[in-house]
């Protein structure tokens, strides 16, 4: 019996471990999802000013 109460309260602090580091884990891949998206638009950002530019140019060579 004392050992069945041993072995539960250990089950119950690996499970207590293990959660805590699933949420560390979830909050770390949320914050690189954050700096993911963040360099996305930061690119599309670019391309979008590289887009002006090339229509710019091509206007002033008559390109249509």
């Amino acid at each position: 019996r004392d050992t069945e109460e041993i072995v539960e309260r250990e089950n119950v602090q690996v499970i207590r471990a293990l959660k805590q580091e699933n949420t560390e884990l979830e909050i770390q891949s949320t914050e690189y999802l954050g700096k993911y998206l963040e360099s996305c638009k930061k690119y599309l950002e670019v391309a979008d000013k590289y887009s002006n530019l090339m229509d710019k140019y091509y206007k002033l060579r008559g390109v249509k």
